[in-house]
Parts: C-alpha cells; structure tokens; sequence
C-alpha cells in the first residue's frame, strides 16, 4: 500500500488518533478507520458496523422508546457507546465535509448511495435490499435518528422494501424543512412586530401634549413682551 506523503496525512498516522478524511480517497481512508476502530474499541465498531440501538421497552405489546429515567445501567453503556462512535467519526472529518454530510438532502444521499452499490456491484461485491436498507439508515445524520428510531420500532427492516423506506424518509424531509421554514418564519414576524412597536412607541412619545401646546405658546407670547410687543 503506498502512504501519502502529505504532512497533514503523515500527522495523521498515530494508533491514539482516528485517521483524517479531507473529502478524497475514500477506500483508503476506509480501511485505516476501518483497522482504526477494530484495534481501539470492538463495541464502537460494532454499533457502527450494526447500527446504534436506542433504549426500548414493550407497551401494549408494541416496542417504544423508554424514558430516560427508566434507564438501567446497560441502556446507558449502549447509549453512550452510540455517542462515542457518533463522536469518533465526526472528529475523523473535517469541517466542510462535516457540513456537506449534514445538511445532504435524501435525494443526494440516494444518489451517493446508489452510485457506491453500483461501482461495488460492478466489482462483484452485491447486497440484499434488507442490507441496503440498514446501510442507509446507518449512514443517515444525528439530525435524523428519531425516524431512524421509528422506522426500526415499526417496521420489519428484512421486508422494509427500498422504495417504501425513501418515500418515508422524503416525506419526513419534506416535513422537516416545512416546521424549520415556518420557525423562521415566526421569528421574521416577531422581529418586524417589535421594531413596528417600537417606532409607534417612538412616535407616540414625539407627539406633542396639549401642555407642551400650552407651554409653547406661553414662551411665544412671552418672547414677544420681551421684544416690546406687548401683546400678552
């Protein structure tokens, strides 16, 4: 295998930090992580090779999700193993692949998706749509684990079919984007509503009072008996 010989690779090679991805060279980068997260810890690769599992419990013979205070001691250690693979892969990448990861749209995520399985399959490498479907929701971001959650408590993930799995999580997306846009939208007219109230609270305060009319006409007439029109 030929290593890069780039300092800000070569920095890179030490077994106490997860090697860097900057956006090329994936498979390279795959398999050092991929050696990386085996050599370090087995159950952090295990939650990412197998997906994160969140605490559960049985209502009504339905599985949801369990209170945080019904915890025991092995909700917790999983969890927290969830959060140390979710952690360990976000400090293997850079900012801005961090962000094109996050804010990816699900078409593009397909799209990506789709193009990988292909170039594997061309190679020989295939996989059954139940796999592609864990793959794909293993591969979603933390903004996403609530369907995720979902999806996996309803639905049976060996007969979810590719397409019923993508309709799901566009009109999720879809949803998503509507409640953002509208919390936007709230705060705007909120914004606008105080800066109206506070000008007409301006303008109501420049106003002139019947005793400021009083006051100035006081002051005209005086001015004038000061000048010697005697008018007052």
């Amino acid at each position: 295998m030929v290593i890069p010989s780039s300092s800000s690779q070569a920095e890179n090679f030490s077994k106490h930090r997860a090697p860097f991805f900057i956006g090329t060279d994936y498979p390279y980068w795959k398999t050092r992580m991929t050696w990386y997260l085996q050599s370090t810890n087995l159950d952090v690769w295990d939650v990412i090779e197998n997906a994160p599992t969140f605490p559960t419990k049985l209502v009504d013979g339905v599985l949801v999700p369990k209170p945080k205070q019904e915890w025991n001691e092995l909700d917790k250690r999983n969890f927290q193993l969830n959060a140390k693979a979710i952690f360990t892969l976000q400090c293997a990448m850079d900012r801005n692949e961090y962000n094109r990861i996050e804010n990816e749209t699900i078409v593009e995520m397909i799209t990506s998706f789709t193009n990988i399985v292909n170039g594997l399959e061309a190679l020989g490498k295939t996989y059954k749509e139940s796999e592609k479907v864990m793959k794909i929701l293993r591969s979603l971001p933390s903004k996403w684990h609530t369907k995720v959650t979902t999806i996996q408590e309803a639905k049976d993930l060996t007969k979810l079919p590719m397409e019923e799995l993508i309709g799901s999580l566009m009109t999720y997306e879809i949803n998503l984007t509507k409640k953002l846009q509208e919390g936007e939208d709230k705060k705007k007219k909120s914004v606008i509503l105080k800066a109206t109230t506070k000008e007409e609270e301006d303008v109501e305060e420049e106003k002139p009072s019947d005793e400021d009319d009083d006051l100035a006409l006081i002051i005209r007439k005086l001015n004038k008996y000061m000048r010697g029109e005697r008018s007052f």
